[in-house]
């Protein structure tokens, strides 16, 4: 039999995997990416397991709670994880999808790397896409402008621009980052219907064992464990006792005739 625990959690380790892969490499290539995304992305699975994991205790634990604060206290934290997986979600799917959005965080990006002369930056997407420049090859590239006595074509002697390739990073990143928040969101809903079916076993293997097994002729009065008799049991008792307690006449033996005896004698 399949441990869900198990596949839940080997589930989680990959994902946790890909998403730290995917933030270095989001921060290695400068994309245009908000890192702070990026991490809560790492986050997210991890949440999301210690989730799943005490779901069914906690749920448990404040069924019987008498405070209703606490008993939609589940909810409240399983509402907080869909919100952030579907936050996540929609906004990568915007890095994702190819429109002037992304072109213009693209431009953006790279301006104010080259504004700061972040050589560091421009360099590593020219030598990672063998590339130079953005939307051509001396379109602020590097070699900044009078740092050098050539520009990178002339230096590493290559034709192609960087904003086909950074953009292909981009939209892969975005997609890897989008693709772990759906398996999140998957999984969530996945743990849900199972809680709420092993829930609705044990409330009804609660119910059985407090069952117990009836009798046509007893039946408690108040949850007390006194019995009550039947009408015929309390008759046959009358008369079995011959009506000592006074509720009813006694009879008694007729006596015999002193006379009749003698004279017979």
């Amino acid at each position: 039999m399949i441990n869900l625990a198990v596949v839940y959690l080997l589930v989680s380790i990959a994902l946790v995997a890909v998403a730290i892969f995917v933030h270095v490499h989001s921060t290695s290539l400068s994309l245009p990416v908000s890192p702070v995304a990026s991490v809560l992305v790492i986050l997210l699975p991890i949440g999301a397991f210690f989730n799943a994991l005490f779901h069914s205790r906690i749920l448990r634990s404040t069924s019987a709670s008498p405070n209703s604060l606490t008993q939609i206290a589940p909810f409240i934290i399983q509402t907080l994880q869909g919100l952030v997986t579907t936050i996540l979600a929609t906004l990568f799917t915007e890095g994702f999808a190819s429109s002037q959005a992304l072109d213009c965080k693209l431009d953006t990006a790279w301006m104010s790397m080259f504004r700061a002369h972040d050589a560091a930056g421009i360099r590593g997407i020219q030598d990672a896409f063998n590339c130079c420049g953005l939307n051509s090859v001396k379109d602020r590239a590097y070699p900044f402008p009078g740092m050098g006595a050539s520009t990178c074509a002339e230096t590493y002697g290559r034709t192609l621009p960087c904003r086909g390739p950074w953009k292909s990073a981009t939209q892969a990143t975005s997609g890897a980052e989008v693709a772990v928040a759906v398996v999140v969101g998957l999984m969530q809903i996945i743990n849900l219907l199972v809680a709420k079916w092993t829930a609705s076993r044990w409330r009804f293997a609660q119910n059985h064992q407090q069952e117990q097994p009836g009798n046509e002729n007893r039946r408690l009065i108040g949850g007390s464990g006194e019995d009550v008799e039947s009408p015929r049991q309390q008759d046959n008792g009358l008369r079995s006792y011959g009506a000592v307690n006074g509720d009813g006449p006694r009879v008694e033996p007729s006596p015999i005739n002193e006379s009749n005896q003698w004279d017979s004698e």
